[in-house]
């Protein structure tokens, strides 16, 4: 299955998503999409009512192929380095047991088909030569460890390297103030 929706309806899923993350301070998920390309602009302006098609998705998660509420590996049942020797955020990453929602969903772009919560399965459009020609973007939505959406949400250094030389801007709910246009 082939996702198309509007950028507003992408967020919605990564909502839900983020439900599914698997770290004790804050969790992420991240939507890899494809839009158009302006002809006019070269890089498109994107709003909340731009359609995209959706080429993969990543929460923080654990390097399984197990949902981290079913294995023991996980910092809910071995607790949180980080935490435990009062490590601030942005440092020591190596300490940490999860992957990034951003090199999730650029890990899951390798694949032809990703599963996806609920079942549903979501094919690659990178695969496909129709959508040769869009343009690349990564959706972030993050929350802290009470569920609230973070104030400032932006990637790590290591994802920051990782994006931008996959050649993908980055766009958060913060970047669409009363759906004005965001690039």
């Amino acid at each position: 299955m082939i996702i198309t929706k509007t950028v507003g309806e992408v967020y919605e899923m990564l909502k839900k998503y983020v439900e599914y993350g698997c770290c004790k301070r804050r969790n992420y998920a991240a939507a890899y999409v494809l839009i158009p390309p302006d002809f006019e602009n070269k890089k498109p302006i994107i709003t909340l009512d731009s359609k995209v098609t959706v080429a993969s998705f990543g929460v923080t998660s654990i390097p399984s192929s197990e949902h981290c509420l079913y294995n023991i590996n996980t910092c809910q049942y071995q607790g949180c380095l980080r935490e435990e020797f009062n490590i601030p955020s942005g440092e020591r990453y190596e300490l940490c047991r999860s992957i990034h929602a951003e090199q999730m969903a650029l890990v899951n772009l390798s694949h032809k088909t990703t599963m996806l919560p609920y079942g549903m399965e979501l094919t690659n459009p990178l695969y496909m030569s129709e959508y040769d020609n869009m343009y690349p973007f990564m959706l972030l939505y993050g929350v802290d460890k009470d569920g609230n959406m973070l104030p400032k949400i932006e990637p790590c250094s290591i994802c920051g390297r990782l994006i931008m030389n996959a050649g993908v801007d980055v766009l958060t709910p913060h970047d669409f103030t009363n759906n004005e246009g965001a690039n």
